[in-house]
């Protein structure tokens, strides 16, 4: 199989059983360059209808013969303002929304548990004096 490229006219040819290595470097059809779905923990919800969400992954370090934790942080769009920090989520890839903004809040996986304070109207309970027995 054989392909035009460049100004010039050259054609760079590949057998028939690299069809899909002819397919990435053309750019039709090639699965392994799009980025995968990833879940990660909201970090920051500061922004109307964007959050930032920490993913972290391990890899093998060969030298020290350790898996080593890498964290990334990533902009993604939260169209209805429902992610709080803490929230854990899953991210789908889509279409450049800002200049960081690459991720879309696909679905909460796991709401945070936010602290509620106790309401001032309940009794607080009565302690004893510590003189008194």
């Amino acid at each position: 199989m054989c392909i035009e490229r460049g100004r010039e006219g050259e054609q760079r040819c590949f057998p028939l059983d690299s069809l899909s290595r002819a397919q990435s470097i053309e750019g039709e059809g090639g699965e392994e360059d799009k980025m995968k779905p990833v879940v990660g923990i909201v970090v920051s919800n500061k922004m109307q209808k964007s959050v930032v969400v920490a993913v972290d992954r391990l890899f093998h370090h060969k030298l020290y013969n350790r898996y080593v934790k890498r964290t990334s942080k990533f902009m993604a769009h939260d169209e209805n303002n429902d992610c709080n920090i803490g929230d854990r989520v899953k991210l789908d890839p889509s279409r450049p929304l800002s200049k960081w903004k690459h991720w879309v809040v696909a679905e909460i996986l796991r709401r945070a548990k936010v602290y509620v304070p106790p309401s001032p109207t309940a009794p607080a309970p009565s302690r004893p004096a510590m003189g008194s027995p």
